[in-house]
Protein backbone atom coordinates (compact mmCIF):
# COMPACT_ATOMS: atom_id res chain seq x y z
CA UNK A 1 0.00 0.00 0.00
CA UNK A 2 2.82 2.38 0.90
CA UNK A 3 4.28 1.94 -2.60
CA UNK A 4 1.10 3.38 -4.15
CA UNK A 5 0.80 6.16 -1.55
CA UNK A 6 4.37 7.32 -2.20
CA UNK A 7 3.67 7.82 -5.91
CA UNK A 8 0.06 8.96 -5.56
CA UNK A 9 -2.98 7.53 -7.32
CA UNK A 10 -4.00 9.90 -10.10
CA UNK A 11 -7.31 8.21 -10.91
CA UNK A 12 -8.47 8.95 -7.35
CA UNK A 13 -6.90 12.43 -7.27
CA UNK A 14 -4.68 11.10 -4.48
CA UNK A 15 -1.39 13.05 -4.20
CA UNK A 16 2.01 11.55 -3.34
CA UNK A 17 2.57 11.51 0.42
CA UNK A 18 6.23 12.49 0.19
CA UNK A 19 6.75 15.23 -0.62
CA UNK A 20 3.31 16.31 0.56
CA UNK A 21 1.93 19.77 -0.19
CA UNK A 22 -0.28 21.86 2.13
CA UNK A 23 -1.48 25.23 0.75
CA UNK A 24 -1.72 27.13 4.05
CA UNK A 25 -1.43 26.63 7.83
CA UNK A 26 -2.18 29.10 10.64
CA UNK A 27 -0.61 28.77 14.11
CA UNK A 28 -1.31 30.92 17.16
CA UNK A 29 1.06 30.60 20.11
CA UNK A 30 0.66 32.11 23.58
CA UNK A 31 -0.96 35.32 24.78
CA UNK A 32 0.04 38.85 25.82
CA UNK A 33 1.34 37.70 29.22
CA UNK A 34 3.40 34.77 27.90
CA UNK A 35 7.15 35.03 27.31
CA UNK A 36 6.75 33.67 23.79
CA UNK A 37 3.67 34.58 21.75
CA UNK A 38 3.13 34.91 18.01
CA UNK A 39 0.84 34.46 15.05
CA UNK A 40 2.40 32.41 12.29
CA UNK A 41 1.07 31.78 8.78
CA UNK A 42 2.75 29.17 6.60
CA UNK A 43 2.06 28.99 2.87
CA UNK A 44 3.14 26.50 0.21
CA UNK A 45 4.17 24.00 2.87
CA UNK A 46 6.18 21.06 1.55
CA UNK A 47 6.56 18.11 3.94
CA UNK A 48 8.94 15.23 3.27
CA UNK A 49 9.11 12.06 5.35
CA UNK A 50 5.47 10.94 5.54
CA UNK A 51 6.54 7.78 3.70
CA UNK A 52 8.51 6.75 6.79
CA UNK A 53 5.33 5.75 8.63
CA UNK A 54 5.00 2.23 10.05
CA UNK A 55 1.81 0.83 11.55
CA UNK A 56 2.54 -1.08 14.76
CA UNK A 57 -1.15 -1.89 15.06
CA UNK A 58 -4.03 -1.66 12.59
CA UNK A 59 -7.32 -3.17 13.74
CA UNK A 60 -10.71 -2.91 12.07
CA UNK A 61 -13.85 -4.34 13.69
CA UNK A 62 -16.44 -5.11 10.97
CA UNK A 63 -19.22 -5.41 13.58
CA UNK A 64 -18.77 -1.92 14.99
CA UNK A 65 -17.03 -0.37 11.94
CA UNK A 66 -14.31 1.01 14.20
CA UNK A 67 -10.60 1.47 13.46
CA UNK A 68 -7.92 1.34 16.16
CA UNK A 69 -4.35 2.02 15.05
CA UNK A 70 -0.90 2.80 16.40
CA UNK A 71 1.92 4.11 14.23
CA UNK A 72 5.41 5.52 14.28
CA UNK A 73 6.85 8.06 11.90
CA UNK A 74 10.43 9.05 11.19
CA UNK A 75 11.73 12.59 10.84
CA UNK A 76 9.53 15.07 8.97
CA UNK A 77 11.07 18.06 7.19
CA UNK A 78 8.95 21.17 6.65
CA UNK A 79 9.70 23.93 4.15
CA UNK A 80 7.39 26.91 3.70
CA UNK A 81 6.94 30.60 3.15
CA UNK A 82 6.10 32.28 6.44
CA UNK A 83 4.71 35.49 7.91
CA UNK A 84 5.09 35.97 11.67
CA UNK A 85 4.36 38.67 14.22
CA UNK A 86 4.52 38.58 18.00
CA UNK A 87 7.27 38.64 20.63
CA UNK A 88 10.00 36.53 22.19
CA UNK A 89 10.61 37.68 25.77
CA UNK A 90 10.80 41.48 25.30
CA UNK A 91 11.89 41.37 21.65
CA UNK A 92 9.22 42.11 19.01
CA UNK A 93 9.04 39.27 16.52
CA UNK A 94 8.29 40.31 12.96
CA UNK A 95 9.26 39.00 9.57
CA UNK A 96 8.46 37.07 6.45
CA UNK A 97 10.43 34.86 4.12
CA UNK A 98 11.36 31.20 3.79
CA UNK A 99 11.68 28.79 6.68
CA UNK A 100 12.51 25.15 7.23
CA UNK A 101 12.70 22.86 10.25
CA UNK A 102 12.65 19.16 11.09
CA UNK A 103 10.54 17.21 13.57
CA UNK A 104 12.24 14.08 14.89
CA UNK A 105 10.59 10.66 15.27
CA UNK A 106 6.95 10.84 16.38
CA UNK A 107 4.40 8.24 17.42
CA UNK A 108 0.66 8.30 17.68
CA UNK A 109 -2.68 6.56 17.98
CA UNK A 110 -5.68 6.86 15.68
CA UNK A 111 -9.25 5.88 16.52
CA UNK A 112 -12.04 6.27 14.00
CA UNK A 113 -15.67 5.32 13.50
CA UNK A 114 -17.40 4.70 10.19
CA UNK A 115 -20.79 3.90 8.72
CA UNK A 116 -22.01 2.16 5.57
CA UNK A 117 -23.91 3.85 2.76
CA UNK A 118 -25.32 2.34 -0.42
CA UNK A 119 -24.83 3.88 -3.85
CA UNK A 120 -25.98 2.20 -7.06
CA UNK A 121 -26.42 -1.10 -5.27
CA UNK A 122 -22.93 -1.15 -3.74
CA UNK A 123 -21.88 -0.45 -0.15
CA UNK A 124 -19.31 2.24 0.61
CA UNK A 125 -17.58 2.98 3.89
CA UNK A 126 -18.17 6.53 5.10
CA UNK A 127 -15.39 7.53 7.49
CA UNK A 128 -16.03 9.92 10.34
CA UNK A 129 -13.32 12.42 11.36
CA UNK A 130 -10.57 10.55 13.23
CA UNK A 131 -9.44 11.09 16.79
CA UNK A 132 -5.65 11.34 16.76
CA UNK A 133 -3.16 11.63 19.62
CA UNK A 134 0.43 12.33 18.60
CA UNK A 135 3.61 12.41 20.65
CA UNK A 136 5.41 14.96 18.49
CA UNK A 137 9.19 14.69 18.32
CA UNK A 138 11.60 17.56 18.94
CA UNK A 139 11.87 20.49 16.55
CA UNK A 140 15.44 20.62 15.21
CA UNK A 141 17.47 22.75 12.81
CA UNK A 142 14.99 25.64 12.54
CA UNK A 143 16.00 28.31 10.02
CA UNK A 144 14.13 31.50 9.12
CA UNK A 145 15.10 33.88 6.31
CA UNK A 146 13.80 37.44 6.56
CA UNK A 147 13.48 37.98 10.30
CA UNK A 148 13.91 41.67 11.23
CA UNK A 149 14.53 42.74 7.64
CA UNK A 150 17.81 40.89 7.44
CA UNK A 151 19.28 42.00 10.79
CA UNK A 152 21.41 38.89 11.25
CA UNK A 153 22.51 39.65 14.83
CA UNK A 154 18.93 40.06 16.05
CA UNK A 155 17.70 37.14 13.96
CA UNK A 156 20.35 34.80 15.37
CA UNK A 157 19.51 35.93 18.91
CA UNK A 158 15.83 35.11 18.40
CA UNK A 159 16.66 31.81 16.71
CA UNK A 160 18.75 30.94 19.79
CA UNK A 161 15.79 31.72 22.06
CA UNK A 162 13.47 29.65 19.86
CA UNK A 163 15.92 26.75 20.03
CA UNK A 164 16.12 27.06 23.82
CA UNK A 165 12.32 26.98 24.00
CA UNK A 166 11.85 24.35 21.30
CA UNK A 167 10.56 21.65 23.70
CA UNK A 168 8.06 24.05 25.27
CA UNK A 169 7.06 25.36 21.85
CA UNK A 170 6.67 21.82 20.59
CA UNK A 171 4.30 20.99 23.45
CA UNK A 172 2.31 24.18 22.92
CA UNK A 173 2.06 23.56 19.18
CA UNK A 174 1.22 19.88 19.61
CA UNK A 175 -2.59 20.36 19.36
CA UNK A 176 -2.09 22.34 16.15
CA UNK A 177 0.22 19.66 14.72
CA UNK A 178 -2.35 17.00 15.62
CA UNK A 179 -5.11 18.94 13.85
CA UNK A 180 -2.96 19.41 10.72
CA UNK A 181 -2.02 15.72 10.52
CA UNK A 182 -5.59 14.69 11.40
CA UNK A 183 -6.94 16.76 8.50
CA UNK A 184 -4.32 15.41 6.10
CA UNK A 185 -5.10 11.79 7.03
CA UNK A 186 -8.86 12.37 6.84
CA UNK A 187 -8.65 14.04 3.43
CA UNK A 188 -6.51 11.22 2.05
CA UNK A 189 -8.85 8.58 3.48
CA UNK A 190 -11.89 10.26 1.98
CA UNK A 191 -10.34 10.32 -1.48
CA UNK A 192 -9.75 6.59 -1.35
CA UNK A 193 -12.72 5.23 0.58
CA UNK A 194 -15.36 7.29 -1.25
CA UNK A 195 -14.28 5.76 -4.59
CA UNK A 196 -13.82 2.10 -3.61
CA UNK A 197 -16.73 -0.23 -2.69
CA UNK A 198 -16.57 -1.67 0.82
CA UNK A 199 -16.43 -5.29 -0.41
CA UNK A 200 -13.34 -4.49 -2.51
CA UNK A 201 -11.45 -2.77 0.30
CA UNK A 202 -12.50 -5.20 3.05
CA UNK A 203 -13.40 -8.47 1.27
CA UNK A 204 -13.41 -10.48 4.51
CA UNK A 205 -16.07 -9.16 6.90
CA UNK A 206 -19.24 -10.09 8.67
CA UNK A 207 -22.17 -10.64 6.34
CA UNK A 208 -25.39 -8.72 6.84
CA UNK A 209 -23.76 -5.37 7.67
Amino acid sequence: MKHFLMKGITEFNFPPISPFYVPEVHIHQGGPNDSVSFNLTLKDVVITGFDSYEFEKFDFDPKTLQFDSELKMGALNFKAKYVVNGKVLTIPLDGKGNMNFTITTSSGTLKQNASLTTRKGQKYLTLHPPSIHIDVGDVTDPHYDGLFDGNEVLAKAVEKVLQDYQKELGEEMKPTAEKIIEQIIYDLQQKLQSRLPYDEVYPVHEQGL
